[in-house]
């Protein structure tokens, strides 16, 4: 059988093209979106994240690192305490595109899809975790706006968008002094990650 010139230059187009989109499209990342409610109803609400398999990421109650098990639907979350995620606390499997319960925070619940593009709502404080070229994601988290993470007894920090910029504002109950703080960044070469908000 021959094949015409035409028909080699159709199949070399399409080869090319299949190999930009993969290039594009980049490694997929485990996602988990957060809920209040045990069927993942309703608006996201609370710290959300995600990354690509086996990497460390720390978001704003702890480090995580997750992974697909092996020749099945499901993933596994492990919370690793600390930055560097060199301390175990604990782990639960999540079925794809199921609905499950959050051992990081007991009265959040987790939607786990994987993808390479993360559903964030609108007006979420994100941080985006970038290679040391800043030029791949590696993992994200977020915040719905004005989500409010307890650090101790205490000092409270709260994740907001105004006029679409990131923001914290720390309180200290003790005190009754709060400190509301720019906290936009640009991945460099010394930080390499993403501080911004999702459009309103």
């Amino acid at each position: 059988m021959h094949c015409k010139l035409t028909d080699m230059i159709n199949i070399g187009l399409l080869l090319l093209l299949f190999y930009i989109s993969n290039v594009q499209c980049g490694i997929p990342i485990l996602n988990f979106a957060p809920y209040k409610t045990s069927d993942c109803s309703g608006s996201m609400v609370g710290i959300g994240f995600g990354m690509q398999e086996y990497q460390c990421i720390m978001n704003a109650t702890s480090s995580v690192v997750a992974y697909q098990i092996e020749n099945t639907n499901y993933a596994n979350l492990t919370n690793r305490g600390s930055q560097w995620c060199d301390s175990y606390t604990g782990s639960s499997d999540f079925y794809f595109n199921k609905c499950g319960n959050s051992f990081v925070e007991p009265t959040n619940y987790y939607f786990l899809y994987k993808g390479y593009q993360a559903k964030i709502p609108p007006s979420s404080f994100v941080t985006y975790y970038m290679d040391y070229k800043c030029k791949n994601q590696l993992g994200y988290w977020f915040a719905t706006n004005a989500t409010v993470v307890h650090e101790d007894e205490n000092v409270s920090t709260e994740y907001m968008c105004l006029d679409n910029q990131p923001f914290t504002n720390t309180c200290n109950s003790l005190t009754g002094n709060c400190q509301l703080l720019p906290a936009s960044q640009s991945c460099n070469p010394t930080y390499t990650f993403n501080i911004e908000c999702t459009s309103s």
